[in-house]
């Protein structure tokens, strides 16, 4: 449906990106403060992630907002 947010597309960009970038979860959470429970649900349900994280997330990943959308 136009103008909804496909949660698969964001978790598998989620998860792309960070391997992309050569790092674990682990790695992740330490950059943001957080579990690696807590990265691991961000890359599984998304649709609960704040755009302030995602903000973060593309700043760790040194990638665009929009890469996690696709677009």
């Amino acid at each position: 449906m136009r103008g909804e947010i496909n949660e698969l597309v964001v978790s598998n960009n989620l998860k792309s990106a960070r391997v992309r970038k050569g790092m674990l979860q682990e790695d992740v959470a330490r950059e943001l403060g957080v579990s690696r429970q807590t990265v691991n649900a961000y890359e599984n349900k998304p649709g609960n992630l704040k755009l302030s994280q995602f903000m973060k997330l593309a700043e760790i990943y040194d990638c665009s907002i929009g890469y996690f959308f696709g677009i």
